[in-house]
């Protein structure tokens, strides 16, 4: 799979599964592979596996899981799973769900609290904080197989994020003091994540590009990744916004 062989990816996990057809892991890593494939019928079925590996947290909620039939009026808990940018990508499944009569209580990570702020949603509760009254719950990633989501069904009323108007002038204004092509970049992810290794990239290697007459690097990094700046402020000189 990692060498883009997705469909014989797909054939080496049926396999897997004739031999174990119980192994959670296998009917995981099938559905990300057949949602590689297009596949999202399938695919969106065997992903709901994610839940039942060893390393899955355990059911968090005495309300029952939506299944997707009308809310009326109900109130319902969508939250955030896995990194901040599943969060981001499958946000815009919240109007749908408000179509189907929810009154949506969203709780996603504390680090994506002030992007998500002009959502129109009930409530917005970051992950640790109390949660109001809710009937039923859904996790994020599991919208698309509710609402049997094709790729040609993908919601795509965009944009759906909006950015506070306030901190919008205020940047503006901060950013018109910076004079030349304003390149503005982030060059590492998590590190504790495994795949790591293969998103990120040294500060270093934007040094070329920092050369070019009239570019100027603005810095995005926040946390892992800003302690690359100092040894290579003479060499690569980059604005740092605080």
């Amino acid at each position: 799979q990692e060498q883009g062989r997705i469909a014989e990816a797909v054939a080496c996990f049926r396999r897997a599964l004739e031999l174990q057809p119980g192994a959670a892991e296998i009917h995981y890593v099938l559905g990300q592979a057949l949602l590689l494939l297009g596949d999202f019928e399938a695919g969106w079925r065997e992903y709901e596996w994610r839940g039942r590996r060893r390393e899955a947290a355990p059911g968090r909620f005495a309300q029952p899981a939506w299944n997707g039939q009308p809310l009326n009026g109900q109130a319902i808990l969508l939250h955030c799973e896995l990194g901040l940018g599943d969060s981001i990508q499958f946000v815009r499944y919240v109007k749908l769900v408000q179509e189907r009569g929810g009154k949506v209580i969203l709780e996603c990570q504390p680090l994506l609290k002030q992007l998500f702020a002009q959502l129109p949603v009930e409530q917005l509760v970051a992950a640790g904080e109390a949660l109001p009254h809710f009937d039923q719950h859904a996790p994020l990633l599991s919208l698309p197989g509710i609402f049997q989501t094709r790729l040609e069904t993908i919601p795509a009323q965009i944009p759906y994020l909006a950015a506070d108007p306030s901190l919008v002038k205020k940047w503006k204004e901060r950013l018109a003091t910076i004079n030349g092509y304003r390149v503005a970049i982030a060059w590492q992810g998590n590190p504790r994540w495994k795949g790591d290794r293969l998103r990120s990239i040294p500060l270093a290697q934007f040094a070329p590009l920092a050369k070019l007459p009239g570019v100027r690097l603005i810095s995005l990094q926040k946390g892992a990744g800003t302690e690359q700046i100092e040894p290579l402020r003479a060499a690569l000189p980059i604005v740092e916004l605080g």
